[in-house]
């Protein structure tokens, strides 16, 4: 990577739209980058670097204005690193409150799928039965001297 990248080359470097880190650009939350001689954005590692963390935490659900207020202090320095800590640890808190609720989702899933299963396989059981039930029948007509109009 260059140490400078264009949006374009922003946006794919981090997999987000252009619009969105023009977004995170007017809402505060990602400070606006240096310009070329020309006007246009100059992405360097610092922002792609706040990029990729905003991206991070949007994807489990960390509200805009806390990302954003956690970078406005992460820019101020290390005086404000327990303010910091005290927003990464809430986060993370929420994080493993939604990988437990993922975990029961995913067995609940599993548990319907597991049914499903018995279900189809019962029923392909009865069809099967069904079928030579249907046969024996048919060849003992046919035994009977009866006509199969089967």
């Amino acid at each position: 990577m260059s140490t400078n990248l264009t949006i374009g080359e922003a946006s794919e470097a981090v997999d987000l739209s252009t619009d969105a880190i023009r977004f995170y650009e007017r809402e505060g939350v990602l400070a606006p980058p240096p310009r070329t001689a020309g006007g246009r954005r100059a992405y360097g590692p610092t922002e792609i670097h706040e990029l990729v963390f905003i991206a991070r935490l949007r994807a489990v659900r960390m509200p805009l204005p806390e990302i954003g207020r956690y970078l406005a202090l992460a820019r101020q320095g290390d005086g404000t690193l327990p303010e910091r800590t005290r927003i990464v640890a809430l986060q993370r808190d929420k994080v493993v409150a939604q990988i437990a609720s993922l975990q029961e989702t995913l067995g609940i899933l599993d548990f319907k799928l597991a049914h499903a299963a018995e279900l189809q396989a019962g029923h392909a059981a009865e069809l099967q039965a069904g079928h030579a039930a249907n046969t024996h029948e048919r060849k003992l007509q046919v035994i009977a001297g009866g006509r199969d109009h089967g």
